[in-house]
């Protein structure tokens, strides 16, 4: 049993007396206290550090009970199992909704004009020697360097970034979208 005792009684009046807290073994409040750090899989009985386990809010300690490892695993076999129903799964879905689907393209895309002849003229004035690629903006980076455009109407007006500056400014701008507020101080 644990004892924990903040009493600060000195006897004379304005002395503070605080609660005292006995939690019996095996209380919740002192696991929170005292943190593992490793855990044991139900299923192949490894004992793993705890960043092996996913997070589960619905279990005691918060964590799953199988290990990632384990959950791969499992995916994976399902998926080998059931690949041919998942296939025509995604296939009704795209033949029951492709017109939403479609609209909801048409939209997104709406409001720049045409990424995709952007995207190709950009390309064919870097094979002529037009455009020159130039380092990475962020990085400085001279490897796998690609052409952002800020404005699709303007296809030779781009910006050089390294792949994954690339591909992490296009998921910040979704991102951005997703919450049309911050999009207006920018």
């Amino acid at each position: 049993m644990l004892l924990i005792s903040n009493k600060l009684d000195f006897g004379f009046p304005g002395s503070h007396s605080l609660a005292v807290c006995v939690f019996p073994p095996g209380s919740p409040f002192l696991r929170s206290t005292m943190p593992e750090e490793s855990k044991t899989c139900t299923k192949c009985g490894g004992t793993k550090a705890l960043d092996d386990f996913t997070v589960d809010r619905k279990k005691q300690d918060g964590l799953c009970i199988w290990c990632k490892s384990c959950i791969a695993e499992r995916g994976a076999v399902y998926y080998a199992a059931h690949r041919e129903e998942k296939i025509l799964r995604v296939r009704l879905y795209y033949a029951k909704n492709s017109k939403r689907l479609a609209r909801e393209r048409r939209e997104k895309y709406r409001l720049s004009p045409k990424p995709d002849s952007a995207i190709a003229k950009a390309g064919r004035a870097r094979s002529s020697g037009l455009l020159v690629p130039e380092s990475c903006e962020q990085c400085g980076s001279t490897e796998n360097i690609d052409a952002h455009h800020d404005d699709y109407s303007k296809p030779l007006e781009v910006r050089w970034l390294c792949r994954s500056h690339h591909k992490r400014l296009h998921t910040e701008l979704k991102r951005l979208e997703k919450q049309p507020n911050m999009l207006a101080w920018m």
